[in-house]
């Protein structure tokens, strides 16, 4: 990568996280931009993602880390994470938080694992097997995904991994307020936030809906 993509990546990156409120260390912001040289490296092989390199810190990183503030304990678990999104990128973000990052595709997990030894990342696991290969006596405080299944579908599969008092996270593009609390009907869980904001540069609507197990 060139110096000036660097520059303009880092630039973006903390105007960004500046934007949403959060403070990252210049470590964690270097781990960030190595994940996605190497999500990019592995992307001709494993085909992780169809966003362009040049968009890749705004609808990847930047994305995910909207959640941030919605994961405030762990261990968190993100359903069908594939390249990492958002729980790895969330693992750099909160190091004192453990992440379990769930994905049946194979080579995704070989990348997830490099990724995790490459930066020295301490608080991620990866299990490889689809959602219904997952311990139902193993109940987790969060329950994320930014793109897993169709929202309804996924609300009903984490209710039943997620622990009494515990949290579903859902990143979504700009839900109607209809559609969210729809999501929790039926579900044993109430709206707890509808969090909307924008996307640096490019001001594309993103919503953090939480539901909270009643």
């Amino acid at each position: 990568m060139t110096t000036d993509r660097v520059g303009d990546d880092l630039h973006l990156l903390r105007a960004g996280c500046g934007e949403m409120g959060i403070a990252l260390s210049p470590e964690q912001d270097e781990r960030l931009l190595r994940y996605l040289d190497l999500l990019y490296v592995w992307n001709r092989a494993a085909g992780l993602t169809t966003i362009p390199r040049e968009n890749a810190v705004r609808l990847h990183v930047l994305d995910s880390l909207a959640a941030l503030l919605a994961v405030d304990r762990g261990p968190c678990l993100d359903l069908g994470t594939g390249a990492g999104l958002p729980g790895m990128v969330l693992a750099i973000a909160a190091p004192s938080t453990d992440f379990v990052l769930a994905e049946s595709n194979r080579k995704r997990c070989s990348f997830l694992l490099e990724v995790i030894r490459v930066l020295g990342i301490r608080n991620a696991r990866v299990v490889h097997g689809d959602v219904e290969s997952l311990p139902r006596d193993v109940l987790y405080p969060i329950v994320i995904s930014r793109a897993f299944r169709p929202p309804a579908e996924f609300v009903a599969i984490a209710a039943r991994l997620v622990a009494p008092g515990g949290r579903v996270v859902l990143l979504m593009a700009d839900p109607s307020d209809e559609a969210v609390a729809a999501l929790a009907a039926g579900s044993g869980m109430r709206v707890e936030e509808c969090r909307r904001l924008r996307l640096p540069v490019g001001l594309e609507p993103r919503s953090i809906i939480s539901l909270r197990v009643i």
